[in-house]
């Protein structure tokens, strides 16, 4: 088996190379490449790196470098800047369509080390199992300190670079929930109801809403990733009986890492699964929440730029809400604080420039701390009625004067 060391001297212009994110980044490939950056020259890395979670910037390894990427991460935008990195417009079932047809000469990630040199993708099981059914060369630092779960078996055949190299697996932590997002966790508390099968998106929306939760009954949990407040919820009573949580990714802390080895009620599975339409369509009571930049009285919404200015991605939020829409009684929900500092979320229009990434004809609850507004099924002007109802009250009266304007030209 190849050593990191020799894996990163084979390195040639015009390589391919995936870089798992998460807890499955590999440490030790990053201090191979920076012993020896050079090797870097025209190779073209991919990853799906998670803003405030994978902050290493592989473009910045040497000027020949490119990363391509799905969220252009603050530690990104220099190396975006010099055009050194590609953001690709896709969402995760979009990226594991392309890791199943495109080329790679490698794929590296840490495993939870089994016999017979065999390995657990422990805590981070959403794309690389697609490049391992295509054969694609692993390279796997084989990290002790992660725990073994579900997720998927790599056989010893598959590795052909290997490093034993422990080290702590990555934490992340939402941070504190403020009094207007409780106040809009609360909001959306009020739609869910017991038996419902919910998908959450990563960060303080997340967190605020499953603290919530913990009267209810018979719940379960289908995401693309779950993070520590889940534990809390685990520990209520609140899930269903056997397997209540369907992730591709751990993201927390030691707890929830602790509470996810090997448990009978979390299951691991890649995105090819987690994301698949038919997968999420067949889920009775599916109920997708996640969060937005802004939206326009029409009921377009951009969830990835300030303006022009790209400042993270899409992710799965196109594939889950469009899932939940087609399960039986599914509903999708964008909640937000109807401000962001001293600028409304909802807008007349979305600025000149800035990405649609859920178009008007996709959304379906808009949900803030003053309401929320079913979109899906209404005119254009019930829709922007309906979403001035939920705006900051200071804003109504300057959109309620841009929409009598917009009227004018649709």
């Amino acid at each position: 088996m190849m050593s990191f060391s020799s894996l990163v001297d084979s390195l040639r212009p015009g390589m391919e190379v995936f870089i798992a994110g998460c807890a499955g980044e590999s440490h030790a490939f990053i201090e191979a490449l920076e012993a020896h950056p050079e090797r870097a020259d025209g190779v073209r890395f991919t990853g799906v790196l998670i803003p405030g979670v994978n902050r290493y910037c592989y473009a910045d390894l040497h000027p020949n470098a490119r990363q391509r990427v799905i969220f252009v991460n603050p530690e990104f935008r220099a190396a975006f800047a010099r055009g050194q990195i590609e953001y690709l417009p896709l969402s995760y079932l979009g990226m594991a369509s392309l890791l199943g047809r495109a080329h790679f000469d490698w794929c590296v990630c840490q495993a939870a080390p089994e016999h017979a040199g065999a390995g657990n993708l422990a805590l981070c099981d959403d794309f690389v199992p697609i490049l391992l059914a295509r054969g694609i060369a692993l390279a796997v630092q084989f990290n002790p300190a992660l725990p073994r779960t579900s997720a998927s078996h790599v056989p010893q055949a598959a590795i052909r670079a290997g490093i034993e190299s422990t080290c702590a697996p990555v934490s992340y932590d939402a941070g504190a929930i403020d009094p207007v997002l409780q106040r809009v966790a609360r909001q959306v508390r009020s739609l869910i109801c017991d038996r419902q099968c919910l998908q959450l998106g990563l960060g303080k929306l997340q967190k605020a809403v499953l603290a919530q939760l913990h009267d209810l009954r018979h719940l379960s949990i289908h995401s693309g990733m779950v993070s520590s407040p889940l534990l809390a919820l685990m520990q209520s009573g609140a899930l269903r009986d056997g397997v209540a949580v369907t992730t591709g990714v751990a993201l927390g802390d030691a707890a929830l890492y602790r509470a996810v080895a090997d448990s009978a009620q979390v299951r691991f599975a890649p995105v090819s699964y987690t994301h698949a339409w038919s997968t999420l369509s067949s889920l009775p009571n599916l109920l997708s929440i996640n969060s937005f930049i802004e939206i326009d009285l029409t009921g377009q919404v951009n969830a990835e730029a300030l303006g022009c200015k790209q400042v993270s991605g899409g992710g799965g939020l196109l594939d889950f809400l469009r899932g939940a829409r087609g399960a039986p009684n599914g509903r999708g929900i964008l909640a937000m604080p109807a401000r962001a500092g001293e600028r409304s979320r909802i807008v007349a229009r979305l600025p000149a420039g800035s990405p649609v990434t859920i178009a008007r004809n996709e959304v379906d609850i808009i949900v803030t701390e003053f309401g929320r507004a079913e979109l899906a099924q209404k005119s254009l002007h019930e829709r922007a009625q309906a979403l001035l109802a939920i705006a900051d009250p200071r804003d109504r009266e300057a959109l309620e004067r841009d929409w009598f304007e917009l009227r004018k030209e649709l």
